[in-house]
Formats: C-alpha cells, structure tokens, sequence
C-alpha cells in the first residue's frame, strides 16, 4: 500500500465547477459491467491519451449528478463506469489481441482497471487534502504490469491517477484532478514506505461453526510455505539488562514471573 497527501486545490490538469449546476438532479442509471473492450491494454503504449487529453475528455462530467452510496466498491465500479462511457464517446486505443501481451502481477493485482487507457479513479468527497492509497503495487516505480511479445511494457509509473471530486450535499461531480506518479512525488513528496498486509479468509459457515465453540478459536498448523520461515525454538537470552536500563529508556516493562532485584 503506498500513501501521499494529495492538496485537491492543485493539479497538473484539473478542472472546476465553483458553483453547484442550478437544475433538478437526475442521479445516473449504472449499467451493470462496464464496456470488457476496457480489460485489454492498447496495441502499443504510444497509443494512450495523453494526461491533458484526459482532462479535455472528462471535462463534460463536471456537475454530472453521482449518487454517493457509502460503499465504497459500488461507489467505485460506478465512477469506473461512469469514466470509461465517457471515453467511449472519444477515440480509443485499439486493444491489443489477447495472445500478445501477459500481465505480469499475479491475478492481475494492482494492475488498472480501465487497463486501455491505463487508468486509475478515486473518489474524493471532503477536506483540502487526500490520502492517497494504492494497493498491490508501488507507483511510483519500475514495476512491470503489463509485458508485450514484441518487448514493451507498461510499468507501475506509467498509470494515470484521476481523482474526481463529488460533493456530498449536491451529490454532483465539483472537479476532476488527472495526475502521474511522477508529478505527485514531484509537487508532493515520495510516496510512503510500502505496507505489507497479511489475512487469513474464512468462509461463513466456518466462521459461525469456530463462534459456536466454548470457548471460540481456531488453531491451524503453519503452512509449507511458512513453516520454513518459523521455529517453536527460541534461546534464552545469556545476559539481561538490568531493570534500570529499561525504565531510563522509556520503555514500559512488564514482568508476569517473580523478579530477581535489578533484572528483568
């Protein structure tokens, strides 16, 4: 996960509406999938829109009505929607054949999901700064997302970060921010050091069956995979510190056995 604040006031294209648009809100019908045409790279990178041709393109979708559900993966895929109909109305790259290019991450994780322009969208709704998270990829990096036979590729700095302001109480799109890593950590500052997060998924029924239990856990064996990371061995520590090393350097020490006078 990469992090940056991101001031919503400047912006390498950018365009704003001050004022909300004076007429009856229609909020917009989502379809339900957005256009596959969408899931496949261009031909070749140099057939992308340029950042600034973004902006013209969206331009249009300032005072569109975009209803806020709370959720944030509906509100997402239908701004992704919203997004890729509206480059529909323009000139596309033409996608590349599927036998002619690999996405390299695995299960396609972190790479863009409206991949024909090589976009990225978030939804920005309150406050003069954003934080901006990024998952399954660093972005501001040489990472390679998508490899073509001939030997090209689309790389993690490549994508195209577009952030769409929607005001809460009109529930109106205000401003559009279209942005590349490499103006963010120009204007803004490096991204933050990278977050590596680990879950276990469990099924509901398996979920519900480990609650019924008294007292409720679950214990598994360590995988293959991590076992070979992990021991149950440890060595006791030949020389402790005495206690007063531990309290003058702040720390906070707590002791479950009983003491032997200057030692933990």
């Amino acid at each position: 996960m990469q992090a940056a604040y991101l001031p919503m006031l400047v912006s390498e294209h950018s365009f704003f509406q001050s004022s909300p648009p004076k007429f009856k809100l229609r909020h917009i019908r989502m379809s339900k999938e957005m256009d596959p045409v969408f899931g496949f790279p261009p031909i070749r990178k140099a057939d992308l829109t340029p950042p600034d041709g973004i902006a013209s393109r969206l331009q249009s979708l300032i005072g569109t009505p975009f209803e806020l559900t709370g959720k944030t993966r509906t509100d997402g895929s239908n701004m992704r929607k919203l997004v890729s109909r509206t480059f529909a109305k323009f000139p596309l790259p033409e996608p590349s054949p599927q036998s002619s290019y690999s996405i390299i991450p695995p299960k396609e994780k972190g790479v863009p999901r409206i991949l024909l322009e090589y976009v990225d969208t978030y939804i920005v709704t309150t406050g003069n700064t954003y934080n901006l998270q990024v998952w399954n990829r660093n972005p501001a990096s040489n990472s390679i997302q998508v490899q073509y036979n001939f030997g090209e590729t689309l790389l993690s700095r490549d994508v195209r970060f577009v952030f769409l302001r929607v005001d809460s109480q009109t529930q109106t799109i205000s401003s559009i921010l279209v942005l590349t890593p490499d103006y963010i950590e120009s204007r803004f500052g490096r991204f933050g050091k990278p977050t590596i997060k680990h879950q276990i998924v469990i099924p509901p029924k398996v979920r519900d069956r480990v609650l019924a239990q008294n007292p409720p856990g679950i214990f598994c064996s360590d995988t293959s995979a991590l076992s070979q990371h992990a021991t149950e061995k440890y060595a006791i520590p030949s020389q402790m510190r005495p206690l007063k090393f531990y309290e003058d350097s702040g720390l906070t020490v707590a002791i479950s056995e009983q003491p032997k006078p200057e030692e933990v």
